[in-house]
């Protein structure tokens, strides 16, 4: 797979890297903070955010589970996941609304299903592409009906061996779908475990489309260009010191627009595996490059001797220096001066 679609938006091969931000949990379960969101994706050159459909009751058997999660005052916050997921909930009509609203700014607008009911809804909407998380990497009845869309399929790579990544692949495909994409992503805020050599790995391995999800590090994100993701997954919040999951390591507006400027420009001079001189180069070439010329005035029939002949600029009017051996012990045909090129036609 070399290239698929979004919506309109063309992914792979010598397309832009395609940017998409994640506010599934940043969004609060609140309208007015998801439409603030979709504007400043449309002002900051964003092409789409990504939502998450949940559903606590149908995710989860133990109401206790707990998650902890650190606030941007850097103290940790545990909550019961139920009560925590529970708020980030859209009504259909919000979810309709949202989407609408998206497409009024063409600020493309997708999710991730957390369960299988919202896979109809997702189609109701005609959201343009789904994405599976980290945790529902082996959720097959979920993969398997996301596949039968015929939609392309982001997937976090997270915790998932490549045991994992090939089962769920193998569902994908077999519903017919090849449209994957598959994002390198970490949990993690040590550095040294953070492995962007993942990216051209998992090229390589599932010979697929490859991006990356954002830890909440616009500089790591920025370094990924180095290995030409597909897709950048930045993390997007409004305000970063609010209260709740997700705010601490996400992007305020202002960070957000400043990181998608240096991506749209640095991405540039990624290009890719040739090794093309450039224009500027090309035409200096002929003038700073060396060639070959006579050190010394010498009549026709002169043995070149080493010291006879000289490298020097420009290239364009003698024979190139890998020649410079071969011309030892040669005679000249014709009288020759000093600093005058030397061609096939005078040896």
């Amino acid at each position: 797979m070399c290239e698929l679609k979004i919506g309109n938006k063309a992914i792979g091969r010598a397309n832009d890297v395609f940017l998409c931000a994640e506010v599934g949990t940043t969004s609060n379960g609140d309208l007015k903070e998801a439409k603030k969101m979709i504007d400043v994706a449309a002002l900051s050159g964003l092409d789409a955010l990504k939502f998450q459909i949940i559903d606590p009751d149908k995710d989860f058997s133990d109401s206790e589970m707990t998650y902890t999660y650190k606030s941007y005052d850097g103290s940790e916050k545990t909550e019961k996941m139920m009560d925590m997921l529970q708020k980030y909930m859209f009504t259909i009509e919000e979810w309709e609304e949202i989407k609408r609203y998206g497409d009024e700014k063409n600020i493309l607008i997708f999710a991730t299903p957390s369960h299988l009911e919202a896979v109809d809804l997702m189609e109701k909407l005609n959201m343009p592409a789904y994405k599976i998380c980290s945790w529902n990497i082996n959720f097959y009845p979920l993969i398997r009906k996301i596949a039968k869309t015929n939609k392309p399929i982001l997937i976090d790579t997270g915790p998932g061996s490549d045991l994992d990544l090939m089962k769920a692949i193998d569902v994908i495909k077999k519903q017919g779908n090849n449209q994957i994409i598959l994002l390198y992503c970490h949990h993690t805020s040590e550095l040294n475990e953070i492995n962007l050599n993942t990216i051209n790995y998992l090229k390589k391995k599932f010979d697929c489309l490859v991006g990356y999800s954002s830890g909440g590090d616009a500089n790591i994100d920025l370094m990924t260009l180095a290995y030409n993701p597909a897709v950048i997954e930045l993390r997007l919040t409004m305000n970063r010191a609010q209260p709740g999951h997700h705010h601490a390591i996400s992007l305020n507006p202002c960070e957000t627009e400043e990181l998608i400027k240096s991506i749209k420009k640095y991405s540039k001079v990624i290009g890719d595996s040739t090794s093309i001189p450039t224009k500027e180069e090309m035409e200096c070439k002929d003038k700073y490059f060396r060639s070959i010329y006579f050190a010394r005035d010498m009549e026709c029939g002169t043995v070149i001797s080493k010291s006879d002949i000289v490298c020097k600029r420009p290239a364009q009017k003698g024979l190139d220096p890998y020649h410079f051996d071969i011309l030892i012990g040669r005679k000249i045909k014709k009288d020759v001066k000093k600093n005058e090129a030397v061609t096939w036609g005078e040896v």
